[in-house]
């Protein structure tokens, strides 16, 4: 009788665990200041291609080296708030240069919630098809500590994150910057590793709240890969009419023809010829390599490209005549002429021919090569900041 006394109270009890119960709350209503809310993560990547080289991680841009044409790139934070999903105001992101130095602000506009945008939201969550997903095979996005992509997804499906998003721009001829690199050993054979950002672009994305409380920013960089680039004006060099024994130059000039011509005098056509930098190096100097235009050589047969006895000679210059050396050179001789042509400048070059034997009248023709000769990377010192 005991016995089953006992077996009807257990039952009695287990079935109180399904019947209604209240528990206490409890809140603190207060006028001001916030819980800072948090940046779970952050990204950059480049409309279409994502990225310039997928063997990287991080994201990686190539200039596009045309003139005046930039690389755009899209900036995404996700976010969240203790204090409340709605408590969540703008998000941006501060780059800086790879000399240290504040480049731009990115503010993020485009707010993507599950309430205001739920199909876009889907869109970006995903789990096969969405764009976070790609962003992390690609190696583009950066988590916070102690959070991941699941963490990530969960809290935007149930709304307790926000995605925002905002594009900026990256001039064609924006300083370049570039990460110290090495390859893994195997069994990882070929993987790469950043052993130092210190010489890439920062990025700091941070969120406010309503009350203007300020997260703590996420960190991460990206690559502008170097790469030179030079531009001429001119599309042929036009020396006319020359005689034996004397100096016929092109004087070059500061001013860009949007249509282009011959480099010479005589003719409506002509331009005064002018280089610029297309790339996001500064430069050093130009190397000329010009042929001997057909007008021969008169030394002993020996090996022509290495002495001095071809029958014309070449000058080259780029600026004014005091601001450097002119170069003087044999046919198919790498030269250089001397001269700094900045991150998005330009300068005047000028060439010479000098016939020092007439072998024969007539026409001649040839070709000369100009290559960007690029300073050392990195250039800029520890006290000097792009503009």
């Amino acid at each position: 009788m005991k016995y089953l006394f006992a077996l009807i109270t257990s039952i009695l009890l287990l079935s109180n665990i399904t019947a209604a119960f209240a528990l206490p709350t409890q809140a603190n209503a207060q006028s001001g200041g916030s819980i800072i809310p948090i940046v779970k993560a952050k990204a950059e990547w480049l409309s279409v291609v994502w990225d310039d080289d997928s063997e990287k991680p991080y994201l990686q841009i190539k200039p596009s080296g045309v003139y005046g044409q930039p690389k755009q790139v899209n900036y995404l934070v996700v976010a969240t708030d203790y204090d409340g999903y709605d408590d969540l105001s703008a998000a941006y992101a501060d780059v800086y240069h790879p000399d240290g130095c504040w480049k731009y602000q990115v503010a993020m506009p485009h707010v993507i919630s599950c309430t205001d945008n739920a199909g876009e939201l889907d869109a970006w969550i995903n789990r096969e098809t969405g764009y976070l997903e790609e962003l992390y095979d690609r190696d583009l996005i950066a988590f916070g500590p102690g959070f991941d992509l699941e963490d990530v997804i969960a809290e935007l499906e149930q709304c307790s994150a926000k995605l925002f998003i905002g594009q900026a721009e990256m001039d064609y001829c924006q300083m370049c910057g570039q990460f110290t690199w090495q390859q893994l050993p195997c069994p990882e054979c070929g993987e790469w590793v950043a052993s130092d950002f210190g010489n890439g672009y920062t990025v700091e994305a941070y969120v406010y709240d309503k009350s203007g409380a300020e997260s703590i920013p996420l960190v991460n960089h990206y690559e502008y890969i170097c790469q030179a680039g030079l531009e001429t004006d001119f599309t042929l060099l036009d020396f006319e009419t020359v005689r034996y024994q004397i100096h016929k130059w092109i004087e070059g000039d500061r001013i860009w023809d949007e249509t282009k011509g011959p480099a010479c005098k005589v003719g409506t056509s002509c331009v005064d010829p002018t280089i610029r930098n297309t790339g996001n190096m500064p430069l050093t100097g130009v190397g000329v390599l010009q042929n001997d235009m057909q007008f021969g050589y008169s030394g002993p047969l020996l090996n022509p490209k290495y002495t001095s006895d071809w029958n014309v000679r070449w000058d080259a210059r780029i600026g004014d005549y005091n601001d450097n050396p002119t170069v003087e050179f044999n046919p198919f001789e790498q030269a250089t002429a001397v001269g700094n042509i900045g991150l998005c400048g330009l300068d005047k070059i000028s060439f010479s021919i000098f016939v020092k034997k007439m072998a024969s009248t007539g026409g001649h023709i040839g070709t000369v090569e100009l290559t960007a000769i690029p300073v050392t990377f990195p250039w800029w010192g520890t006290d000097l900041c792009q503009d």
